[in-house]
């Protein structure tokens, strides 16, 4: 076992022998996320960076523990919900607790980021400069294709021989960031791209793979294909260029981030529940289905708030 190590011991497991550790990357993001601070503290003096780097901590110390407590309470108290006072709600038979344990986490997490950005907005300026633009058009395209062809082949492809250096750019996070950073910053349209087409490629991809080429698929490869590859990434692509040349305009902040928010709430909430095999309620219910009603709550309350947001002058 490595001398610093997180997700592991013998001490948990004293009769696995044969106990074989994955590699631990989290003290290594730490030390990185403490040097980053110190950066824009110091040097960059960027006080609001700061904050929500205490307030992200604050968000993860509660929104884990508090994830792993629901799921904890259920593994030592199984009897409350068997023949308890719990047990006369039958939808508690359905509950995937590590599920709810990780729901409960990013609620947690989202809530408190959100509020610590709130409480600190009177520190967001941006200030629109064409000189932080450094990178021309056609460089940053070639970063765009660059990345996206690392980034599908690492997750997908499994290269012989030397080549096979690149199946690890998406185990390493720190490396598969360097290209992302320098577009973001340094270009014009690479932040619209990245956060529409680029995040959802590798998620509609992993979205066929399990849906189309299982063991048992549930769609023919062409239906497939549609509906999980050309169908949400040209509503990313749509969008992405929507708001690029919105940007040419000097788009409002909030109108950029309302539409953004009801496309992607919408988009990923469509491929969840294709990959739930439509948990709905009326549906016979699956361990899926409790998931299924929270994600579709929250996304409907999502709509709202961005709308209630459009209409605000």
């Amino acid at each position: 076992m490595p001398r610093f190590y997180f997700s592991g011991s013998w001490y948990f497991h004293p009769d696995k022998l044969d106990l074989k550790p994955r590699r631990e990357v989290w003290g290594g993001l730490l030390v990185a996320l403490l040097g980053l601070v110190v950066y824009v503290t110091a040097i960059r003096r960027d006080i609001l960076a700061f904050r929500m780097a205490l307030v992200g901590l604050l968000a993860g110390g509660l929104g884990f523990p508090g994830g792993q407590s629901l799921q904890a309470f259920h593994s030592w108290n199984p009897e409350l919900f068997s023949s308890g006072a719990l047990s006369h709600f039958k939808m508690f038979a359905y509950f995937n607790w590590w599920n709810m344990m990780e729901t409960t986490f990013g609620m947690i997490f989202g809530a408190v980021l959100a509020v610590g950005l709130w409480l600190n907005r009177k520190h967001i300026a941006i200030q629109l400069n064409v000189n932080d633009v450094a990178l021309s058009p056609t460089i940053e395209a070639t970063l765009i294709v660059v990345h996206v062809a690392l980034l599908l082949t690492s997750e997908f492809l499994r290269l012989p021989g030397s080549a096979s250096i690149i199946s690890m750019y998406t185990d390493m996070g720190l490396f598969m960031c360097v290209l992302p950073l320098i577009g973001i910053v340094g270009g014009r349209f690479w932040p619209y791209v990245h956060l529409l087409p680029i995040v959802a490629a590798p998620i509609c991809g992993k979205q066929i793979r399990n849906l189309v080429y299982a063991a048992e698929p549930q769609y023919s490869v062409s239906f497939g294909w549609v509906l999980f590859a050309m169908i949400p990434i040209g509503i990313s692509l749509v969008a992405a260029v929507y708001f690029i040349s919105a940007s040419q305009a000097n788009q409002k902040a909030r109108v950029f981030s309302s539409i953004a928010l009801i496309v992607t709430a919408w988009l990923y909430f469509g491929l969840n529940t294709c990959f739930f095999q439509f948990a709905w309620p009326w549906n016979a219910w699956t361990a899926r289905t409790p998931n299924q009603i929270i994600f579709g709550v929250c996304t409907v309350c999502l709509t709202i708030a961005a709308l209630v947001n459009l209409r605000m002058r």
